[in-house]
């Protein structure tokens, strides 16, 4: 059922009425941050304009705060339950606990399809160490979804009689293939993106991972889709509060698939940013427990200003990172995303100084995007040391 679904029933009332408050809301909250804006750009403007504007501002900000709560309380109540379900847990199922009755169709092993012509697979044979990614279509149990594949290990890609014969090749089967490299160790990466994401958009960065990362590599990422700002951030809210979306599921079947196409010398890493915290987290607790050990033993997550920081014990190792300018996870704020957990023991959250000049600020003052320097060189950062200690464990182990 969509959000638009709702006018049907005597319901719809209630929610055009917050709809338009909300919409209200941010336009006085825009208006005031023109005038506070106009009045630093244009410091001749009079001190009382300064002064009605400041108040302006305040009034709205809070306007905007309480409203939008409301409104996405009303809101989220009504999508349907098509989109979303509820989880019954909120920590990592234990052993005696029931299973959630939307974990019992994870106990097989989902199926994943990423389909290319045997021409397209035969191209990508002939780019030996070199870095070639794309967007492609697949499916994630029958499921229409959209990939990005990129790899510089393409030489290695096998090609079996029954597929040339068919003139289709799944890659998905082919996974083990690109875990041959003798010499080095092989790393397999995700990234996740955030709302109000385009397709092309999610190709860029995932283009950026892939352009600066030293090693053989396999990139494959699940693209988040993008509904709109207004319904990205009641989907978000509803994940906050524990709601198993559509994108929720299919990570979770898309993370159970690849734990079990790892090899054991494989490093595994996983990259979060903004949203796509929160669906990594609840995809995990949604799991199985035979499903969260191997979670735990193979993969390390690296989440950038998530709408929700990742325990410790989520994975084998995870960092949550915020740059301290980054106004959209909320980290200054009394109401920010990570301000409850910070003082969890099982929360490992690290706060970075802003490196993004306010020229590529948005709005000239948020720093929240994953390929601003502050996200990039923590990253890297983070890569060079898993890497590092991968290389020591296999060497230690061969």
């Amino acid at each position: 059922m969509s959000i638009l679904s709702v006018t049907q029933n005597n319901q719809a009332l209630n929610y055009v009425r917050f709809d338009a408050r909300f919409a209200i809301a941010t336009t006085v909250n825009v208006v005031a941050m023109a005038i506070i804006m106009s009045i630093m750009l244009f410091p001749p403007l009079s001190a009382a304009i300064g002064v009605v504007g400041t108040v302006a501002l305040f009034s709205a900000a809070t306007t905007t705060i309480i409203v939008n709560s409301t409104a996405l309380t009303i809101i989220g109540s009504y999508i349907g339950s098509e989109e979303t379900q509820h989880l019954t847990t909120s920590e990592p199922v234990p052993a005696n606990s029931p299973v959630p009755q939307d974990v019992v169709a994870q106990e097989n092993v989902p199926e994943i399809v990423l389909s290319i012509t045997v021409g397209e697979a035969e191209n990508l044979q002939q780019k030996q160490n070199v870095v070639h990614g794309f967007l492609c279509n697949g499916m994630i149990n029958g499921k229409c979804v959209v990939f990005y594949i990129s790899s510089n290990q393409w030489n290695y890609l096998k090609i079996t009689d029954e597929e040339r014969v068919c003139g289709q090749i799944n890659l998905a089967n082919h996974i083990q293939d690109f875990q041959k490299e003798p010499k080095k160790p092989f790393t397999l990466m995700h990234f996740g993106n955030g709302i109000k994401t385009s397709c092309d958009r999610f190709g860029e960065i995932n283009q950026l991972i892939a352009n600066n990362f030293n090693g053989p590599f396999l990139l494959f990422s699940l693209y988040n889709p993008s509904h709109g700002l207004r319904r990205d951030l009641v989907r978000t809210y509803r994940e906050r509060h524990r709601k198993a979306t559509a994108i929720v599921r299919k990570m979770r079947e898309f993370m159970v698939w690849l734990s079990n196409q790892i090899d054991e010398s494989t490093l595994w890493l996983g990259m979060a940013h903004s949203e796509n915290g929160v669906i990594t987290k609840r995809a995990i607790e949604g799991m199985t427990e035979d499903q969260q050990c191997k979670i735990k033993e193979k993969l390390h997550i690296f989440a950038a200003g998530p709408a929700e920081p990742l325990a410790q014990t989520c994975a084998a190792k995870v960092k949550n990172v915020y740059s301290d300018s980054d106004y959209v996870a909320g980290c200054r704020t009394p109401w920010g995303c990570c301000q409850k957990f910070k003082a969890a023991m099982d929360y490992k959250i690290k706060f970075l100084k802003s490196k993004c000049s306010r020229h590529n600020r948005r709005l000239w003052f948020i720093d929240h995007s994953f390929s601003s320097p502050t996200y990039q060189s923590a990253l890297w950062e983070w890569v060079a040391k898993r890497t590092r200690l991968s290389e020591k464990l296999r060497l230690t182990t061969s």
